[in-house]
């Protein structure tokens, strides 16, 4: 009833208006055209009037609805049967639908992932959806963007970053630019572009740092500076400039990383290199097997390389003590360790973090959209990789449904067969430099044994006292002994010493 009387109300508003504006057609110019604004006006509001209208009788035409007010009034009548029945029927209506919003806005911010991810939220795009849907990341995503001086590379790369989807989340940008070991034409001229071009970058969802090396570095170095995290809780992604990521790559990566904890790594590359030397008695698998889905794969993916921080942490300590040491990082029966051999090395970081994923059994997760299409397309430019530019190896994807997340993913060996991965018994190595004294050893040992009584091992130096032997065997502490003596910290000595505890 009041609906109508709102509803007669109007009409009768508008026949006064549309009176008066008969009355007053002739008057000016000015006043016609004020006239036809109204008009306008006039005519939206009553589509509005009309769209509300359809809603609200398509909300009051579901069944779910219908039962809830039937519920609701039936209640409403025993409890209060003094209320008039027209007051009764409109606050009936007012508190059904009021619960309705309530418990679906509540059972939307509660229910697990995998069952909140069956419905996008409304309003929403897909990939919005997506990210909504993912748990929160504990810290902001880093992008990391390596370069030197290909401007045209650095400004393509950022147009795709910034027409990425990120859901309102904070996203933070570095770039590193590594100093060319080439003379560049002016000096001064290529600064003042450089500045210029970091001055006026426009990037609106975080802060923006850069960072310029007074020394040419080399593209393994570079990527080894590239991220220092100081916790297991931070992101980053590590991006080349040649590259351009697609839409979606921010979406897919806050689902995956929380999705496929097995995963050491992620990358956004369509991964086409199956690295074990062919034999015939030991037939490859093929990667194309793998169209549409996720898979951990021992091969590292550099074209927008996402590695978790505790293990790029680790690897980066390695990777620094294994160049100052001169450590051989081959792997007999894989074509990167010939390729290793025949590249300059200051050019090739790949084959160290190969070399360490073989040693720790690292995997990284892949993903092949359908159709061909890719998270990151690389575009091969002209450089440390290409002699000549060869342009983008594949086409972007724009968009990652959610059954596109499998429960279970398979796991490939280095010649891209599935294995079955089984969890091995582990032993703990602590390598620590623990000190001199007995007491010194007391209170390590004390406190290491409070948390942990599995397997350990020093490396201690042969002058040890046998009181300091008495005590580790008595805590069951495997020693090994070296005349090794370390050194001042980053010396050869002392990387010789942290060697030997690896």
């Amino acid at each position: 009833d009041r609906i109508k009387k709102l509803a007669a109300n109007e009409k009768s508003k508008q026949r006064k208006d549309s009176s008066a504006n008969t009355a007053n057609q002739e008057s000016s110019p000015t006043k016609k055209v004020e006239m036809e604004k109204q008009k306008e006006k006039n005519r939206k509001r009553r589509t509005e009037g009309h769209q509300q209208r359809d809603l609200l009788n398509a909300t009051m035409t579901t069944p779910a609805t219908r039962a809830m007010i039937g519920t609701t009034a039936r209640a409403t009548a025993a409890g209060t049967t003094t209320m008039r029945r027209a007051r009764r029927r409109f606050c009936t209506f007012a508190i059904s639908f009021s619960t309705l919003f309530y418990h679906a806005t509540f059972y939307h911010a509660t229910v697990p992932m995998e069952i909140r991810s069956d419905f996008s939220s409304y309003g929403l795009s897909p990939l919005q959806t997506l990210i909504r849907n993912a748990p929160p990341l504990e810290l902001p995503m880093q992008v990391i963007i390596l370069t030197m001086n290909r401007f045209s590379s650095v400004k393509r790369l950022l147009a795709s970053l910034q027409g990425s989807e990120y859901g309102g989340d904070t996203i933070h940008l570095t770039i590193r630019w590594d100093k060319s070991s080439k003379p560049i034409g002016s000096q001064g001229a290529f600064l003042s572009l450089r500045e210029n071009f970091t001055n006026t970058l426009d990037w609106p969802h975080g802060t923006v740092r850069t960072y310029f090396s007074p020394e040419n570095i080399g593209l393994r170095q570079a990527w080894i500076d590239a991220w220092h995290p100081e916790t297991n809780n931070e992101h980053a992604i590590i991006l080349e400039d040649d590259i351009t990521v697609s839409p979606a790559w921010y979406a897919w990566y806050k689902q995956a990383v929380a999705r496929y904890p097995a995963a050491d790594s992620l990358s956004l590359q369509r991964q086409q290199l199956v690295p074990e030397i062919m034999m015939k008695e030991k037939p490859q698998g093929s990667l194309a097997d793998m169209e549409g889905k996720h898979f951990l794969y021992p091969l590292v993916g550099s074209i927008g390389f996402a590695p978790r921080s505790h293990m790029w942490r680790d690897f980066v300590s390695f990777a620094n003590c294994a160049i100052a040491n001169d450590v051989d990082v081959s792997t007999p029966g894989l074509v990167t360790s010939e390729w290793y051999k025949r590249v300059k090395k200051s050019g090739m970081w790949t084959q160290l973090y190969i070399y360490y994923s073989q040693e720790l059994q690292l995997h990284t997760l892949y993903f092949f959209p359908a159709q061909g299409e890719a998270l990151a397309a690389h575009h091969r430019e002209k450089g440390g990789h290409f002699g000549n530019t060869l342009g983008a190896d594949f086409v972007l994807v724009k968009n990652i449904p959610m059954d596109a997340f499998e429960s279970q993913v398979s796991t490939l060996d280095w010649g891209a067969r599935k294995v079955i991965i089984e969890t091995p018994l582990t032993t703990v190595v602590v390598s620590v430099a623990v000190g001199y004294e007995l007491s010194v050893f007391e209170s390590f040992i004390s406190s290491v044994r409070h948390n942990f009584n599995g397997d350990i091992m020093l490396l201690i130096s042969h002058t040890a006292s046998s009181d300091i032997l008495k005590y580790l065997g008595e805590n069951n502490i495997q020693t090994q002994a070296t005349e090794l003596q370390g050194g001042p910290r980053g010396k050869p000595e002392w990387f010789r010493v942290n060697q030997a505890r690896w």
